[in-house]
């Protein structure tokens, strides 16, 4: 069975390989040191752990815009990025060609994620 659906799935078909999560907690007694962008990067280093490939292989890199970076909505305490995905790309030692920043809302995730798919089916 599995090596008709192996090779029933097209070479272009996109394949999530890898997730990763890195969560800080407001309400410990130690305040948080990180920078939205710095979190980012740890659950993107996470990630890249999990799907077992180096920072250098990232061709594009897709950050979700923040609300702290919508002006007059929420400032963050912890600092902010004027190119959040360069920012994240740094923090990894990744030179991606592509850098994506979307809009703000809730379901803009689901909305680049579609987007990339779609690019990676197409070739």
């Amino acid at each position: 069975m599995s090596d008709q659906l192996e090779s029933s799935v097209a070479d272009n078909t996109p394949v999530i390989i890898g997730a990763g999560q890195y969560v800080e907690r407001l309400d410990r007694p130690e305040p948080p040191l990180n920078s939205p962008m710095q979190l980012a990067a740890k659950a993107s280093r996470q990630a890249l752990r999990d799907a077992q490939i180096p920072a250098s292989a990232i061709d594009t890199i897709g950050v979700v815009r923040l609300f702290s970076d919508s002006p007059g909505i929420w400032t963050s305490p912890f600092g902010g990025s004027n190119n959040p995905p360069e920012s994240v790309a740094r923090r990894l030692g990744s030179n991606p060609r592509r850098r994506l920043y979307s809009s703000t809302g809730g379901t803009e995730p689901l909305h680049m994620m579609f987007d990339m798919m779609q690019s990676i089916a197409r070739g």
